[in-house]
């Protein structure tokens, strides 16, 4: 029923008995993110890490706090924090290149994106999301060759196609 406050009472009252409880920390970190206390979500998260030091999932979670915030360069920050520690995973990477563009920095985004293709080239999703932030920045061409990697890997999604189409009648490849 949304009440963070009663939940987190209840999760602080379990920590008293297990204070290492890394499910605990999670829950009494987002308690705290929906009550607006995104600095003590922080704190928590990051207590966290110190216990679990290999869980990026705290990094994407302390990055979102920042986001939040409105702080970007801390936002950022954490996810490459996380990535640091598990160069091989790409869900920091992916979210963080999201965040990119949400933030309009495309060509960061993109390069984020090509980072990904590199280690798995058939995902669709990157090569739609790299071309979209292509397209951001009017490089209509490069887009159309990463959205053709995704119709590829994903022919049956007519998304892929219409953006392709889009980008072409920007090119004035088609009317």
């Amino acid at each position: 029923e949304e009440d963070y406050e009663g939940a987190l009472a209840c999760i602080e009252e379990a920590l008293t008995a297990s204070p290492q409880d890394t499910p605990l920390l999670h829950y009494r970190g987002y308690y705290l993110h929906e009550l607006g206390r995104n600095d003590d979500a922080i704190r928590v998260f990051e207590e966290a890490l110190a216990f679990r030091p290999e869980e990026i999932g705290f990094h994407f979670l302390i990055a979102y706090a920042h986001r939040t915030m409105r702080q970007p360069e801390a936002a950022i920050a954490a996810f490459d924090a996380g990535i640091a520690k598990r160069p091989e995973q790409s869900f920091l990477r992916y979210h963080k290149s999201n965040y990119l563009r949400e933030l309009g920095r495309h060509e960061q985004a993109a390069a984020v994106m090509d980072e990904l293709l590199a280690q798995q080239p058939r995902r669709y999703d990157f090569s739609f999301h790299k071309a979209n932030s292509l397209r951001s920045l009017g490089r209509h061409e490069e887009a159309i060759t990463a959205i053709e990697n995704a119709i590829a890997a994903d022919p049956g999604n007519p998304l892929h196609q219409q953006h392709k189409t889009q980008s072409m009648r920007l090119l004035g490849w088609i009317s």
